[in-house]
């Protein structure tokens, strides 16, 4: 199932959520992402459609594998992108809402070359930020990673 831009966001958000709060809530991601409730409720529902999501019987929203991997990867190149402009001089905030659009549009091939070389030339960027992204990514990428409320399957 394709994912269009506005559900690879919602799906980042979830992870964001999950990460922060510690349990991913239909009104936290309306909030969080400034749209209403049901326009949550209906990605919700294509979102596990596609076995990117499920829901407990409290409504709390789990990730899947399939959707913790696909999420990670989203803020993997947010994350990466976002670093390699702020490292450019790009503002704050400018770095942040252009590594969001960037995120959804390049190529497999052109963020992997853009990966590597910014593992290579990294060395002037904010070690902090770096770390968080880099710890972030690798527990919410690797699909062995311990899954703390997250669906282990789909039967959800």
């Amino acid at each position: 199932m394709e994912l269009n831009r506005s559900r690879e966001d919602y799906l980042k958000t979830m992870l964001v959520l999950q990460w922060e709060k510690g349990e991913i809530r239909s009104t936290d991601v309306a909030e969080y992402l400034d749209v209403t409730r049901p326009s949550v409720s209906h990605t919700v529902r294509f979102l596990k459609e596609g076995g990117f999501l499920t829901m407990d019987k409290s409504k709390k929203i789990c990730l899947t594998p399939l959707g913790r991997q696909v999420a990670g990867q989203l803020y993997e190149r947010h994350c990466i992108i976002k670093e390699f402009l702020l490292f450019l001089g790009v503002e704050p905030e400018i770095a942040g809402q252009d590594a969001c659009r960037i995120e959804h549009d390049i190529s497999g091939q052109s963020f992997e070359k853009l990966k590597a070389y910014w593992e290579k030339h990294k060395g002037s960027a904010s070690r902090h930020r770096r770390e968080l992204c880099k710890s972030f990514t690798r527990k919410y990428t690797d699909p062995a990673a311990p899954s703390d409320g997250y669906a282990e399957d789909d039967d959800t």
